[in-house]
């Protein structure tokens, strides 16, 4: 690695720079946490899809902020390692085990139309005189580098 180019091969830190990393003083990485519900819990008539960011939230209740109507459930699964089978908790990963790291994050959401009484409506989840159209959309995604170091054959994935 040569940090200077034209300065010849090897590391070669510029004037002033500090090899040390100190505990108390390293950047590890910067992240919010967001956390999301469905508010009112069905059966309602107005289920939304809301969001907060916990690293700004205040615990009141204007922390949340609708994101999309009509949305009924909102789901994450995890698969661990080489495992192909997803799971609502994963266990805690042990840091020098890609086995046990989250190698795909499977999200669904289901939805439902604004009217009621529409052709090809399903029955409802609580209510089967509920006549909503209802639609689920699901996608998988796989956390970058983890499907390698566990070993997983992702071509099933793409």
């Amino acid at each position: 690695m040569n940090h200077n180019p034209g300065q010849g091969a090897g590391w070669n830190p510029p004037g002033g720079f500090n090899g040390e990393v100190d505990s108390d003083c390293a950047i590890i990485g910067a992240f919010n946490a967001i956390q999301y519900r469905v508010s009112p819990l069905p059966p309602t008539l107005d289920p939304t899809l809301e969001r907060r960011d916990l690293t700004v939230a205040t615990g009141a209740a204007t922390d949340w902020t609708p994101v999309s109507r009509n949305i009924e459930n909102l789901q994450f699964q995890y698969a661990v390692g080489a495992d192909l089978n997803f799971v609502d908790e994963p266990p805690t990963p042990v840091a020098d085990d890609p086995n046990t790291w989250v190698t795909r994050v499977r999200i669904t959401v289901a939805g439902r139309s604004d009217s009621a009484m529409l052709q090809g409506a399903s029955d409802g989840i609580f209510d089967p005189g509920d006549t909503y159209l209802r639609r689920t959309f699901s996608t998988t995604v796989s956390p970058r580098n983890q499907l390698n170091a566990a070993s997983v054959d992702d071509t099933f994935y793409h």
